[in-house]
């Protein structure tokens, strides 16, 4: 009968992945059947080589990292790579290192835990692909809907203006008309910030001097609408920064805030470096989102403003996202109903990757 130490060389072998184990120097000295049928190489081929050769050439300097880690750090760490499989098939492998560590802790090679992923990837990129069909069928409606609406105001204005000889009727009639158009074309320039920057020229300025010169010439007409206005400011790294643009995010934040206080408020803006980036934080003291709308607060032409009894096309904080994506930024919402909305922005340190 054998003992349990005697079955874990059959154990190694049975198991359903690939399982490759190395020496100190990171040579192959077991390699199970899972590897074999993964790689198409049996394990007389690959005992003796070193593991780096299990990853594809193009992946070595990632694979390497994980490998160090494992070794200096004694952690265990996993990463993905495409794969040629045996008869040629297409494939993914996930690979998980791990360090081996004898009773004192020093490492004694790493093990390799190969798994073939090919089926989850594929069935996550076609989720991402129904996702991306599904926003870009919301999108296009949206866009089709407020462009409708557009032009038959301009049609109608125009067959009015066309039918009468009253100058005053045929002014108001041209108003309207230039009034949809520049409508019209500010919403194309939302939807261009949002997808894919604003390619205008743009001088620029440090960050945080844009910043609080926009907040001084919005401080009258906020206290006007007894909203206090708070600024709360450390130094942060030279950043240069599209002047228009960012006034543009920050118009677009700021009137959400002032929207989401009719009643008057308080708005607290926070500018502080954290973590290599530069943080800026607008909160306010608002009606708050529901938290099943938060998700959706960055779409397109979607918006929580209706109960307002304002017309609003919804494009102001995709403006916002674009503009920060523009920046190497990310942009987080987190809100509660009839507490407020608390917005961050968080832009990379100059330099940083």
């Amino acid at each position: 009968m054998n003992t349990p130490d005697e079955n874990i060389p059959a154990i190694y072998d049975n198991v359903s992945f690939g399982l490759v184990v190395t020496d100190p120097g990171l040579a192959i000295r077991l390699w199970n059947r899972g590897a074999a049928r993964l790689y198409g190489a049996t394990a007389q081929e690959m005992i003796g080589k070193p593991l780096l050769d299990i990853v594809p050439a193009d992946h070595r300097a990632l694979a390497l990292r994980h490998f160090r880690a494992a070794v200096l750090q004694k952690k265990s760490s996993e990463f993905e790579v495409p794969h040629r499989g045996p008869k040629g098939e297409s494939q993914f492998l996930a690979i998980t290192i791990s360090p081996l560590l004898d009773d004192a802790g020093t490492c004694t090679g790493l093990c390799a835990d190969v798994r073939d992923i090919s089926r989850r990837v594929v069935l996550e990129k076609q989720v991402v692909t129904h996702r991306t069909m599904a926003a870009l069928g919301t999108l296009s409606g949206s866009v089709a809907h407020h462009f409708n609406n557009l032009l038959g105001g301009i049609a109608t204005s125009v067959d009015f203006a066309l039918a009468t000889s009253e100058p005053a009727a045929i002014r108001r009639a041209l108003q309207f008309t230039a009034e949809s158009v520049a409508r019209a074309a500010k919403i194309t320039q939302s939807l261009l910030a949002f997808a894919e920057g604003d390619t205008q020229r743009d001088e620029r300025a440090e960050f945080d001097t844009v910043v609080r010169r926009y907040l001084d010439e919005r401080r009258a007409e906020l206290d006007e609408r007894h909203i206090h206005l708070i600024l709360e400011q450390q130094a942060i790294p030279i950043l240069p920064v599209p002047v228009r643009r960012v006034r543009t995010m920050l118009s677009h934040l700021i009137d959400n805030a002032v929207e989401a206080m009719p009643n008057g408020g308080e708005l607290r803006v926070q500018m502080f470096p954290k973590n290599r980036t530069i943080r800026l934080a607008v909160l306010d003291t608002g009606m708050g989102v529901s938290r099943d709308q938060l998700e959706r607060l960055f779409e397109p032409f979607f918006t929580t403003k209706h109960a307002l009894g304002n017309e609003h096309v919804g494009l102001g904080l995709a403006v916002v996202h674009g503009v920060v994506r523009e920046l190497n930024g990310t942009v987080n919402v987190d809100s509660d109903l009839g507490k407020g909305t608390h917005i961050e922005i968080r832009l990379p340190f100059p330099g940083s990757s």
